[in-house]
């Protein structure tokens, strides 16, 4: 797992519906250095991603577009998840916004933060910018168990 902030970049394709285009595209992505030799075999041999992170220590994963997703796991590591950087919950669900809002809402838009909907909603209720159903995309649940105790539907 590499340090946070070490990244390389690969030609990746942004999927139409997550493209502030709203047509598919190929773009130079900065990709955790430690994963992008996988990241750019999976990119090389077809295979669209909507999200990739190695976890800098935890684990990580990458996200396919089809709803699959690939689980980069630190031996070291007990837990398999990201936290939000605003509020430091645990990710269970994944999403995605197309590039244009996620530029408006964060001013950085080449950092890479983990937000969860809510913080992210907030930042953007913060900053008065309207965030529309076609905007959002929902990819998965993610976790296991999730039909098990504290699962809310």
């Amino acid at each position: 797992m590499c340090k946070w902030g070490t990244y390389e970049e690969v030609e990746c394709v942004i999927a139409a519906h997550l493209s502030y285009t709203g047509k598919e595209r190929k773009k130079l992505v900065k990709i955790d250095k430690c994963i992008a030799p996988i990241v750019r075999a999976l990119s090389e041999a077809g295979i669209k991603m909507v999200y990739s992170c190695c976890g800098h220590g935890k684990s990580g994963r990458i996200d396919l577009a089809d709803g699959r997703f690939l689980i980069v796991r630190n031996n070291k590591s007990d837990w398999p998840y990201e936290r939000c950087s605003g509020c430091g919950r645990e990710q269970r669900l994944a999403w995605a916004v197309t590039d244009e809002l996620w530029a408006k809402v964060i001013e950085c838009p080449d950092v890479q933060k983990v937000l969860c909907l809510e913080c992210f909603l907030s930042v953007a209720d913060e900053k008065s910018i309207e965030v529309n159903n076609e905007d959002f995309t929902f990819l998965q649940w993610i976790g296991i168990n999730l039909k098990g105790e504290g699962f809310r539907k």
